[in-house]
């Protein structure tokens, strides 16, 4: 599986992580920690003394929009990664196709060359192949240059990477796992995965209160 070009691959191990089991296991285990909190925290708050009771319900309101938003943004980029994956492998897991020696034959009088697999081709075949080894050294250059432009922003290094990224691909739409800003999939993660442990003692909190 890959991203796309660039240095955004330097994020892969990551990335590739949310999307495949344990990105699946978090949002489960989240979800799970969340209905516990959420039923703990509603007995509390009805049992408790002060409004402080109500503590636990907020923050599972809280960690559970938190939640969503990963788990949303997790399978959206899961789905579109596969996508583009089998797309990249529909694209380059074949050779291109050497031309007939009939077609070669009626525009002989213009030249042929050879392309880097050693297949004869028309001149206009091979320059349309020369004009796409242009193109793709131009998008090299524009991803060189936005992966330069670091930004006053949280996580600036990825935020570059995926411009870069999208740049040297054409555009977002040759990669549409990239329109979402992947920063905000991972700091949600981040928060996710930080809230298990606050769950687990605002439940100890919750039952004490309750009970």
């Amino acid at each position: 599986m890959s991203l796309g070009p660039g240095s955004l691959n330097v994020f892969l191990p990551l990335i590739e992580r949310l999307t495949r089991l344990p990105g699946r296991a978090l949002v489960s285990a989240a979800a799970v920690a969340n209905v516990l909190l959420a039923f703990v925290g509603v007995g509390a708050g009805r049992n408790g003394s002060s409004t402080a009771a109500w503590i636990p319900f907020a923050a599972c309101v809280v960690f559970s929009a938190v939640l969503v938003f990963f788990a949303v943004r997790r399978s959206r980029l899961e789905r579109l990664m596969e996508a583009y994956t089998e797309k990249i492998k529909a694209r380059y897991g074949r050779r291109p196709q050497a031309e007939s020696a009939g077609q070669i034959a009626s525009t002989a009088g213009e030249g042929i060359v050879i392309d880097e697999y050693g297949n004869p081709l028309s001149r206009e075949k091979g320059m349309e192949q020369e004009i796409e080894r242009m193109r793709a050294k131009e998008r090299q250059a524009d991803a060189e240059r936005e992966a330069a432009q670091r930004k006053n922003t949280f996580l600036s290094r990825l935020e570059a990477a995926q411009r870069a990224a999208i740049a040297q691909a054409g555009g977002v739409e040759n990669v549409p796992h990239l329109k979402d800003d992947l920063r905000w999939t991972i700091l949600s993660a981040g928060l996710t995965l930080a809230s298990l442990p606050i769950i687990a003692v605002l439940i100890i909190v919750g039952l004490a209160i309750w009970l």
